[in-house]
């Protein structure tokens, strides 16, 4: 129930997930993912953002694990 449209978007919530997943150095996670975001209607721009979001939060090597996200 809870990664469902609520007061948050699914695609919100799963870019959420992604994020988690860049923080905790889960590079084939955010890689799969960023594939369901896109699958829930997220742009290129928003997963950058989010990635971007990970960077600021975890550093260097959340930015490394974020950079999956662009690997199909």
């Amino acid at each position: 129930h809870v990664m469902a449209d609520g007061a948050l978007s699914l695609k919100v919530k799963v870019l959420m997930t992604m994020l988690c997943d860049a923080l905790l150095a889960h590079p084939e996670g955010v890689a799969n993912i960023a594939n369901r975001a896109r699958a829930a209607g997220a742009t290129e721009e928003e997963i950058a953002e989010t990635v971007g979001v990970a960077f600021v939060m975890g550093g260097t090597p959340a930015l490394v694990t974020g950079a999956n996200a662009f690997n199909r």
